[in-house]
């Protein structure tokens, strides 16, 4: 299908569908004239083409008649439209000294929270998510501020691939639902587990890294609370009454942390 192009500034367009390698090119020449090439490492202007992620970046038009592409920064919105791009936005990142940005998925809030120490990222609605996302790093907190996150698979993996990462990641205040599995898989790093309630198979699997649980969440799920297979599982500051263990592996006494009291 044709894109729509619409001029948002002088010498900008926005792209508002998903561009086909089949006419982007003549798309361009018909809306900006003739340009020299190349552009930026962003795109590349050949008869092949490429295909822009749907409403995520604004083509320039430099003084010598070449083109550049940039990421919209979503800074004017009504509402959660950015009135540059149109995009929707879903999510927002709140870095340590109040600063907020917003993203129009859950691994793009991700991936800037994972640059931002101590940031906070908040959906903006329920949302039923299409994939899982990954944090590998950086320190933050995912306040879902009594909103719900739902997924076929799991929403949140910590270090997928077990490569060692250090993310340190707080979830609170909200739902995590997964239909099939557990929403939250650990892989490394370190998840805690904090108020609000996780659906699914299973709430949790760790195969490694750490898990703890602080003060009370809801574990509302079909099977075990929690899948282990490896990592420290640390209950030390753990509140509930009743929690289910389902272990895929040796639990040693080291890797167990209970509560004080």
């Amino acid at each position: 299908s044709t894109a729509d192009i619409a001029f948002c500034e002088e010498s900008q367009i926005k792209v508002t569908k998903t561009w086909t390698k089949e006419n982007a090119y003549k798309i361009l020449i018909e809306a900006l004239g003739t340009f020299a090439l190349p552009v930026d490492d962003s795109i590349t202007l050949t008869t092949d083409m490429f295909t822009l992620t749907e409403s995520s970046y604004l083509i320039g038009k430099n003084e010598d008649g070449s083109l550049y592409s940039y990421v919209c920064e979503h800074k004017e919105l009504t509402e959660t439209t950015c009135n540059i791009c149109g995009s929707k936005m879903m999510f927002t990142v709140c870095d340590a000294n109040g600063t907020i940005t917003y993203h129009k998925d859950f691994q793009a809030a991700i991936d800037k929270a994972e640059m931002l120490e101590g940031s906070t990222i908040t959906p903006l609605q329920d949302i039923t998510l299409e994939e899982f996302s990954t944090g590998n790093s950086g320190s933050f907190t995912i306040d879902l501020d009594n909103k719900t996150l739902t997924n076929d698979s799991s929403i949140l993996q910590v270090d997928e691939n077990s490569s060692g990462g250090n993310a340190t990641i707080v979830i609170t205040n909200g739902t995590m639902k997964s239909i099939n599995t557990a929403p939250i898989f650990i892989g490394g790093g370190t998840a805690i587990v904090d108020n609000g309630t996780y659906q699914g198979n299973y709430a949790v699997y760790l195969s490694w890294g750490t898990l703890k649980l602080k003060n009370a969440p809801i574990f509302d799920t079909t099977s075990a609370n929690i899948v282990y297979f490896g990592g420290l599982l640390n209950l030390s500051e753990w509140l509930g009454e009743t929690l289910t263990i389902q272990i895929d592996s040796s639990l040693e006494e080291s890797n167990l942390v209970l509560p004080t009291d």
